[in-house]
């Protein structure tokens, strides 16, 4: 979902020229890449006042608009567009909202929404890190988790799905543990510091009183924990 630049935005502006526009930086969590939807709705007129996002990994260069550039809508939002981008695993991605054209005076407003993302911020504050994971062999299925707040995800590597929570963690004879009881989920994973090799057992809500179960079983010391 990588474009190439320029796409829609002009990559080499006049110098003499002043385009006014507005950062939006977002993180998402070390682990699995994500295919990121990011959705803008203007106020502003589109054809007066046209506006354009576009996205880029790590930074944004306002003297060279190509430099990290990750892709753009093809046009602008009237008054609602959207398009995707991957962003890699702990990659950072900036959102710059600018005006399409220079010297038009700005826009009157905007939403910006970002999803996909593994976690969600708008800079100021700081996604969940996990240090703790176990990877089937088999299925590739991750679970992750946080050794010292018990911040976990759980992702299915077939389809891509993603479940985030929060259990009780606890380290006892070198083996990070993660519990979780809840009216819709089981969850009681291991993971051995010395070993590298872990085992979780699932019981997931299926519908009100049935539960399914899955085992996650990592013999392999050099897991990634990234869904291949």
């Amino acid at each position: 979902m990588t474009k190439a630049c320029p796409g829609a935005i002009d990559a080499n502006p006049n110098a003499n020229t002043t385009r006014l526009y507005h950062l939006h930086t977002f993180t998402n969590a070390p682990g699995s890449a994500a295919c990121v939807t990011i959705s803008t709705t203007a106020t502003c007129s589109s054809t007066t006042n046209p506006i354009i996002p576009v996205a880029y990994l790590g930074s944004f260069d306002p003297s060279n608009l190509c430099t990290n550039y990750l892709g753009d809508p093809g046009a602008s939002p009237n008054p609602t567009n959207s398009f995707q981008v991957n962003v890699p695993a702990g990659g950072t991605l900036v959102v710059c909202v600018q005006e399409a054209n220079h010297n038009q005076g700005g826009c009157s407003g905007y939403t910006l929404t970002v999803s996909g993302l593994i976690c969600n911020t708008d800079a100021g504050s700081q996604c969940v890190t996990f240090d703790t994971c176990v990877q089937d062999d088999a299925t590739g299925n991750v679970l992750m988790w946080n050794s010292t707040t018990g911040d976990y995800q759980y992702i299915t590597c077939q389809n891509q799905t993603t479940m985030t929570g929060k259990g009780t963690a606890s380290v006892v004879n070198n083996v990070r543990n993660l519990i979780d009881i809840k009216a819709d989920r089981r969850i009681a994973a291991n993971f051995n510091l010395g070993q590298h090799t872990g085992r979780v057992t699932l019981m997931l809500s299926a519908s009100p009183g049935v539960f399914q179960s899955t085992t996650l079983n990592q013999t392999n010391p050099n897991a990634t924990c990234v869904c291949h």
